[in-house]
């Protein structure tokens, strides 16, 4: 879904669909996907402020999701940390999301089970 031209817009409208669906019934976690996904194809038509707000959006959104708040954390700051790199962002404003990385990327290796050292 996330190639250029008619396919971003696409895309870009999916996640609109799902992002109102989300709001209007109350499913944080399809916000935060859906926010995420917005981001994404902001990204890939060359967005990258707009595509930040979407992201720091559903950064906002991930821990209230549940148990997958751990899975949309990871995959919300990777794409934070990348956009922010891109348009050259300072240590200070960088250092603060590494730490929450690493730390979901933590209860998910817990939440499967997988976490081989403490």
């Amino acid at each position: 879904l996330l190639g250029m031209g008619q396919r971003a817009q696409e895309a870009g409208s999916f996640f609109e669909k799902a992002r109102g669906i989300g709001e209007q019934h109350g499913l944080l976690g399809v916000q935060c996907g859906a926010a995420l996904g917005m981001g994404q194809v902001e990204m890939s038509i060359g967005k990258e402020k707009e595509a930040e707000l979407l992201f720091r959006q559903a950064l906002e959104l991930a821990p209230l999701t549940g148990q997958a708040s751990s899975v949309y954390m990871i995959g919300t700051l990777e794409h934070l940390i990348n956009t922010l790199f891109k348009r050259g962002a300072g240590v200070d404003e960088l250092s603060p999301l590494i730490p929450r990385y690493q730390e979901a990327a933590r209860a998910e290796s817990i939440r499967r089970g997988q976490l081989c050292y403490e």
